[in-house]
């Protein structure tokens, strides 16, 4: 009895500290987050209509009880409320950032406009070598 009542207690405990950070983020704040992120899911809650006129290049549309990879997830939407309303639908108990993005689609153009400022974002157009120690034509050629 006394060791379900510890591990219970232990549960509680712990539970708040594994859950999701779900927050509302401005490009300015948001920016240098995604930068030091491996990987991040844009998630496109908008409207159909919004969605066609101007699509989010590799953006997941939002469908309510989604599935979502782990990682971190960006939310865009027509309007704070809802951006934060699916963010706080897509948070699980896995400790895993879901942010929503204030601002919508033209916040997250200011943030890829800012990432191709950057000195760290990687270039349009790079180059694979064979071999460095080999001269000739390289593995892979990347261009824009």
């Amino acid at each position: 009895m006394r060791k379900t009542l510890v591990i219970l207690w232990l549960a509680l405990a712990i539970s708040p500290l594994a859950q999701a950070d779900v927050s509302l983020k401005t490009p300015t704040a948001l920016g240098p987050v995604i930068a030091m992120a491996p990987g991040v899911l844009l998630v496109d809650a908008r409207g159909l209509d919004a969605v066609r006129q101007q699509p989010l290049q590799g953006a997941t549309p939002y469908v309510p009880g989604m599935k979502r990879i782990p990682g971190m997830v960006v939310v865009v939407a027509d309007n704070d409320e809802q951006a934060m309303a699916v963010a706080t639908a897509l948070a699980q108990p896995d400790g895993q950032a879901v942010y929503a993005l204030s601002g919508g689609p033209v916040a997250w153009q200011e943030i890829l406009d800012e990432r191709k400022k950057s000195p760290s974002a990687v270039p349009f157009n790079f180059v694979i070598p064979h071999n460095t120690c080999q001269q000739g034509k390289p593995l892979q050629e990347y261009k824009k």
